[in-house]
């Protein structure tokens, strides 16, 4: 159940609609409480501070009103309009994954929401104004409060449609990505516990016993303060067979245990603690903002789109990420107070960075002069790095190697001597050092 409801308020707050709900609602309640109670006072006291509305009657606030909810329907119906175009230019041009960091972005949700709140604000009280009451239904302070709205709506109109012009730019889309991941790192090495992780691969000879994933979906962790109690408190390791991101299929190898076999209601109880989503997020899987960088530069690189900029600007910003990533690496597992080892992860390492990113972007743009630079760049960058990470050398060394052998066969590209006159001037000294 508690695996249900977080999965819905995921699917909640990360849909588009979630704020215009909550804005409109406020909105309409602010509305609603108005025509039911009254506005006798304030209304006495805008009309001696504004002499116009002392002259105001039923059909005049009708007319105003009915203006009003007709512009504000407009600019709705255009600003959505305009955000679809965004998201299907977005997905079209750079990848259909960079839509996640666009809805989740809060600045069009408040503004669609101002939209649709103001436009409902007016309703109530053009329902409430009747022929029969006459002067009584006239709520000046709604209809004063209407009109602010529809003046503001028209700058917000202009805040909104900057926005939109910004949004499509390939920097603005690779850098909120890069923004996204890099705040996830800073969370997560805020809120790690030093002493309960494993921080080096070790060598286990305990004999396991396999349990199998009684679900499929995307296994996004796990709830590690109370694994590790139980863990400790049963005399358990546990080892988890699949990485953070992974796809999981039911009936499917997924965890292993030693020191122990637990019944079937203990057995029900740890797989709650795994949590599965039906969709990949940064917050969960931060090497999901690797792949996004990487996707977002080989479609760039993609004959269709031939953005060489963009992907330069992906490779940038995936440089630094792997940097951060070298001094902060993820945790092969914890241990309990005594470093005895009680929860094995399959983490993601620099190896796999490498190889599903970097090299990724090589063989998509190995052709080109300024693809070729940019990685040759990246590599120089990373042998700054690399004097007390040896790790790091080992992947910078393996992949400069690729870029050279790209260079010297002459399959790829005409003129490379540029590209192999910054080898020799900047990689090959780090090379002999190995």
């Amino acid at each position: 159940m508690f695996e249900w409801l977080w999965n819905r308020y995921l699917q909640a707050i990360n849909s588009i609609a979630f704020y215009p709900f909550i804005i409109s609602s406020l909105f309409v309640s602010v509305s609603i409480t108005i025509v039911t109670i009254g506005t006798g006072t304030t209304d006495e006291w805008l009309r001696n501070l504004v002499p116009i509305f002392d002259k105001s009657n039923p059909e005049t606030a009708r007319t105003l009103l009915s203006v009003l909810i007709t512009g504000m329907f407009t600019l709705t119906v255009f600003s959505f309009s305009m955000v679809m175009v965004v998201l299907n230019q977005a997905a079209n041009n750079y990848s259909p994954k960079v839509l996640d960091g666009l809805l989740k972005d809060k600045r069009p949700q408040f503004i669609l929401g101002f939209y649709i709140g103001s436009l409902l604000f007016c309703l109530p009280l053009l329902l409430n104004l009747t022929d029969s009451q006459a002067e009584k239904s006239v709520s000046v302070t709604g209809v004063f409060l209407a009109l602010l709205c529809a003046i503001i709506d028209l700058f917000v109109f202009i805040r909104f449609i900057d926005y939109v012009s910004r949004s499509v730019k390939p920097a603005e889309i690779s850098r909120s990505i890069y923004k996204r991941t890099f705040e996830r790192w800073k969370e997560r090495n805020s809120s790690k516990r030093q002493a309960s992780y494993l921080d080096e691969e070790g060598e286990y000879k305990e004999s396991f016993t396999h349990y199998f994933a009684v679900k499929s979906g995307y296994y996004q962790g796990l709830d590690e303060a109370k694994l590790l109690d139980w863990c400790t408190e049963k005399d358990w390791m546990l080892k988890v067979e699949v990485r953070v991101g992974d796809y999981v299929l039911e009936g499917t190898p997924f965890f292993s245990i030693s020191g122990g076999k637990p019944n079937d209601s203990e057995l029900k109880k740890l797989h709650q603690l795994f949590f599965f989503y039906n969709i990949e997020d940064i917050e969960n899987n931060l090497f999901y903002g690797y792949r996004q960088l990487t996707e977002v530069a080989a479609k760039a690189l993609s004959p269709g789109i031939n953005d060489i900029g963009t992907a330069r600007i992906c490779i940038d910003f995936l440089t630094d990420l792997i940097s951060l990533f070298a001094q902060n690496p993820m945790p092969y597992g914890m241990k309990d107070k005594e470093g005895q080892p009680r929860v094995i992860y399959q983490p993601i390492d620099l190896h796999d960075i490498f190889e599903l990113c970097l090299d990724e972007i090589r063989l998509c743009g190995r052709g080109d002069k300024n693809i070729m630079d940019a990685l040759l760049h990246t590599c120089a960058l990373l042998f700054q790095h690399c004097e007390e990470n040896s790790s790091l050398k080992k992947e910078v060394v393996r992949f400069s190697q690729k870029l050279y052998d790209d260079l010297q066969s002459g399959t790829y590209l005409d003129d490379t001597a540029y590209l192999l006159n910054f080898y020799r001037q900047n990689l090959k000294p780090h090379l002999g050092n190995v």
